[in-house]
């Protein structure tokens, strides 16, 4: 009897040293008949969202102007989607009048085969005058999502309209330019800073995704903090375009020149590409593949 005593005095002891502390996702019950699947290795996905044929929500029957949530959450089969508790991983920017919408947005999450993970995918058309309307939400499920390439369409609650999630491939770059002109009003050297696109098609709209700092007095200039560009999609056209400026407080920037560089190939050979940036000068932009 007194051995019994001493062990249940321990393991009381034990419990007490050693409290559980759980999270709601970690206290919520899985279902009996819900299938053991063995996790696979984790992973980070990249995805951005587009959606199409949006039903408008506008009153004058304009077009919508929108944007997206995505959150994500663990969802076992059989418990219910509605109200479970969800993380937030971010929202795009709004598109003005666009049924079709394509954001570029670059969306993060970590994936881990077989655990019932789910993103959670809300489309809403904003109003400057009245609450933004919901124009519908989807559920995708991450497991189906890597088995089909990491692209997957799924329609939206509102029955009319859908939601596409297509992979991206981050990969990060340096620059550097050499034979920058003198563009100095009073005979120094520039300044030279660089703006950073990419579009879809040389003759696409323009999407900033970065700018460098300015390096002050100089004919050859480096930026060697690696540049991470996320957007990449493989296959779809796209482009570079480098606009290259003297930095002039009081006079205003002046343009030392421009370039434009194909994505796809850059990155299959992973190596340095040299571009001319005027047909006046001899000043050349090098963007070097890092990653």
């Amino acid at each position: 009897m007194i051995r019994v005593t001493l062990i249940a005095l321990l393991c009381a002891s034990c419990a007490i040293a050693h409290p559980q502390i759980k999270s709601e996702k970690e206290t919520a019950t899985i279902p009996p008949n819900t299938p053991i699947v063995t996790p696979g290795p984790t992973q980070n996905l990249y995805f951005v969202v587009s959606s199409k044929n949006l039903p408008s929500k506008d009153a004058n029957s304009g077009l919508v102007d929108p944007y997206v949530n995505v959150f994500y959450g663990i969802i076992p089969p059989d418990v219910k989607k509605q109200g479970t508790d969800l993380d937030a991983l971010g929202v795009s920017e709004t598109i003005n009048d666009e049924a079709n919408p394509k954001w570029v947005k670059v969306f993060k999450v970590q994936y881990t085969k077989g655990t019932y993970q789910k993103l959670y995918v809300e489309v809403h058309d904003h109003d400057p005058l009245n609450p933004d309307d919901v124009v519908g939400d989807a559920y995708i499920d991450l497991d189906e999502y890597v088995a089909n390439g990491q692209y997957l369409t799924a329609p939206l609650s509102s029955k009319s309209g859908s939601v596409v999630i297509t992979k991206t491939t981050p990969f990060l770059f340096t620059l550097a330019v050499k034979n920058v002109p003198a563009l100095d009003e009073f005979g120094g050297l520039s300044d030279p800073f660089v703006k950073c696109y990419f579009r879809y098609g040389k003759e696409g709209k323009d999407v900033k995704f970065y700018e460098t700092n300015t390096v002050d007095n100089v004919e050859t200039a480096s930026w060697e903090q690696p540049i991470s560009f996320d957007n990449y999609q493989k296959g779809t056209n796209q482009f570079f375009h480098f606009k290259v400026r003297d930095h002039d407080a009081i006079t205003g920037n002046d343009d030392i020149g421009e370039s434009f560089l194909e994505i796809d190939p850059f990155v299959e050979k992973k190596m340095s590409s040299v571009l001319p940036l005027s047909k006046t000068t001899n000043a050349t932009l090098i963007v070097k593949y890092t990653l």
